[in-house]
Formats: structure tokens, sequence, C-alpha cells
């Protein structure tokens, strides 16, 4: 992956269920652990609790579970149609779109299927699924395989403090359907987590399902 020199050091990005999370230079190793088991967490939870396409309904249960593990809502923008490229879109600086933009084309690269599959868990080949990623993250319009939901998430640290800057993003139907994107930024509140730090990860060590895959820059 081609890295704007020393600007991107000790960046990374982990792959959990639908969701791609981009670590900025300054995230702890720790911090990063804890951003992705909750991210997994919630994300598999809601999978259990809501079936189908009621990604309005997943996406509630999802933000519950955060919330009862110590996540606090920073920002909340409201739903809205989009017909350009993604990271065309997203109001981030530079650096943060490259980075993301470097590691939504990894996935394009058989190297990480396992990362594409996991993140485009609802399509049912990787033919579809990096048919429908080009599209969204880098050319806007165009047609879709079929409904999906994804987040692009953004992680920092400034002071030992976390936070996450998350796009939620759906395809509403197939061809050529409506594509709407919502801005959601997270607060950890670290001390009350690391009480449940341990037992978290066991949780997920256990259910025997757990998969995170992270993208090297």
């Amino acid at each position: 992956m081609n890295i704007i020199p020393n600007s991107a050091d000790n960046a990374s990005a982990t792959v959990v269920p639908s969701i791609i999370i981009i670590f900025l230079p300054g995230v702890t190793a720790q911090h990063q652990e804890d951003v992705s088991n909750s991210f997994e967490l919630a994300a598999r939870a809601a999978t259990k609790q809501v079936s189908g396409t009621n990604y309005t309904r997943w996406f509630r249960f999802f933000q519950s579970v955060l919330r009862n593990i110590h996540w606090f809502t920073l920002q909340a923008e409201s739903e809205r149609t989009i017909r350009d490229p993604v990271l065309d879109i997203i109001p981030v600086d530079d650096l943060e779109r490259h980075l993301a933009s470097e590691a939504l084309w990894a996935l394009q690269d058989p190297e990480y299927e396992d990362a594409l599959r996991l993140f485009c868990d609802q399509h049912p080949t990787s033919g579809a699924a990096r048919e429908d990623i080009r599209q969204l993250f880098f050319g806007g319009g165009g047609r879709y395989t079929r409904p999906a939901k994804f987040q692009l998430a953004l992680c920092s640290e400034v002071d030992g403090d976390v936070s996450v800057s998350s796009f939620f993003i759906r395809l509403h139907n197939r061809g050529a359907g409506r594509v709407t994107i919502a801005l959601h930024k997270y607060g950890l509140n670290t001390r009350l987590f690391e009480r449940l730090r341990s037992a978290l990860k066991k949780k997920l060590e256990d259910s025997g399902e757990s998969k995170q895959v992270r993208i090297e820059y």
C-alpha cells in the first residue's frame, strides 16, 4: 500500500463484521483492541437480534450494545441520501481520507479476501462484494448487487481519550438503489471499560465465531 511518507506511522486498520475501523496514528495497541472488540461484539449481537434487512433496527441495537459497555454519543447526524462516492463526501482531513482509501482499496486485493468477506458479510460472492465496494466508495451512483449495510469508522486518541467517528452507510435495494449515510461519533469511558475488558474479550473468544482481520499499511 502506498502511504504518505511519515504521516501514517503507526496507523492500521481492522475489519470486523460489516465494519472497517481505521486507527489513526497515536491510538495505543490496547485501545485498538478495545475498540475492535467493542464493535465486533455490538455487530454480532445486533445480527443475532435482528434478521433480514431491517438495518435501521439493526443499527439501534448495535448502538444499545455500545452504550451498555461504556460508549457514549458525542455527535449524531441525520441520515441523508448521497450520490457521490463516499470517500469524496465524508467530512475528514486529507490523512484520514487517504488512510480510509488505502484500507478500502486493499479489499480488492486477493490477499485480503477474508477481510473483504467479513466487511461485506451480506454479499453471497467476493465478486459481488468487490463490485459494490468499488462503486460505493470510489465510483458513486450506479447499480448495486444487493441491499447491504457498512460502517466506515475512524478512531483517534488524544491524551488517553478515545473517540470513533463512524459513518453508517446503507444500500437500500439492489440495482439503481438509494444510498444513505449518517455520521455518529462515539467516546469511550476508558476507566469503566477497564473493569469489563477481560470479560468482553473472553466472551468473544468463547463464542467460537469471533473474527477480526487486520489490514497492514
